[in-house]
């Protein structure tokens, strides 16, 4: 029995709550619906999942979280929490592939406590955001500018997917490269969960956009829910997508780049930049490893930018409150 399965099997036995299993494909690629469900009236306990020894998957556990009954700060409210998203960054660091300080960085829930003068009300249906982890558990406590109401209607589970996905994209489009109408932009992993969010706000904008992706699945994606045309989606695998860009736009390359990808093909994508471009990077690996980028392209009056969402919301909360009130416009 591993450590995440005995830790369950202890809570259950004592009555206090019944977990949901889950399998995740490709990857982790999916959201959870409900975490946890409570049986009859029994009190839920504040539990969180960590894990033991980043890497090795059976190490993950629930812990008791004892210091989520102090008293709130008077910016902060509680959330008992509905659903919860599995994004990239959770699936790394469970693997030991980056650093982490926790797992579920957004999700959905209602609030169950408040300050005294909050803008919210206990009941309050919300969606959060806060990349600092313990979203996977019972509760969680987050600054207020770090929540917004969900719309009208809206599941849970839908809600819990929005947060961290959009907030990075309107981040990056809006504040960092100020993407305007008539431009053009390429979208690296376009399929994934930031991709899509950028391509929604990309066209709300009235950009013409351009994408890769991994793999036919995800192409047929882009087509049928997206309606991107093939002769404007490329291989983010192969470094033809640079040649097949340019050619795509007479040689002049785009305005914004969206870029994930590393290695050498973070070259070919800084290839892609057209004068006066602006290349945003929301990846990790080439920073981490300190990678050397060509200077060449500066030349033509272009920005490269850093997106590091845990940053911005250490230091400019009310920022990602913007961010997430934007949602309601898409």
């Amino acid at each position: 029995m591993s450590q995440a399965e005995a830790s369950i099997l202890d809570i259950q036995q004592r009555g206090l709550l019944e977990a949901a299993y889950h399998t995740f494909e490709n990857g982790f690629n999916g959201h959870i619906g409900s975490l946890l469900t409570i049986p009859g009236q029994a009190k839920k306990p504040h539990i969180n999942i960590t894990i033991a020894t980043p890497g090795l998957l059976d190490t993950l556990y629930f812990i008791e979280n004892h210091g989520s009954t102090t008293p709130l700060q008077d910016d902060e409210i509680e959330i008992e929490i509905k659903a919860s998203s599995v994004n990239l960054k959770n699936v790394m660091h469970a693997l030991g592939q980056i650093p982490g300080v926790g797992f579920g960085f957004d999700g959905s829930g209602t609030v169950s406590r408040t300050s005294a003068n909050s803008n919210f009300s206990i009941g309050d249906s919300v969606m959060w955001c806060n990349h600092t982890g313990g979203g996977f558990g019972t509760y969680l406590r987050c600054s207020e500018l770090q929540a917004e109401k969900m719309p009208v209607g809206m599941a849970f589970n839908t809600a819990a997917a929005l947060p961290a996905v959009y907030h990075t994209a309107i981040y990056s489009f809006i504040h960092v490269a100020r993407l305007e109408k008539g431009e053009s932009v390429l979208i690296h992993a376009a399929a994934g969960g930031v991709g899509q969010a950028a391509v929604q706000i990309a066209r709300t904008i009235g950009a013409t956009i351009y994408a890769t992706v991994g793999s036919k699945s995800k192409r047929d994606l882009l087509k049928e829910i997206h309606h991107l045309p093939d002769d404007c989606v490329f291989d983010s695998r192969n470094p033809s997508f640079e040649k097949e860009m340019k050619l795509a736009t007479n040689g002049r390359g785009v305005d914004v780049v969206l870029n994930s990808l590393g290695g050498d093909l973070l070259e070919h994508s800084w290839d892609c930049i057209a004068a006066f471009g602006r290349f945003v990077e929301i990846g990790k690996a080439d920073i981490l490893n300190n990678t050397s980028l060509p200077m060449l392209p500066f030349g033509q009056n272009v920005t490269f930018s850093a997106v590091d969402a845990v940053i911005l919301h250490q230091e400019n909360k009310p920022l990602v409150k913007i961010d997430l009130k934007e949602l309601d416009n898409l």
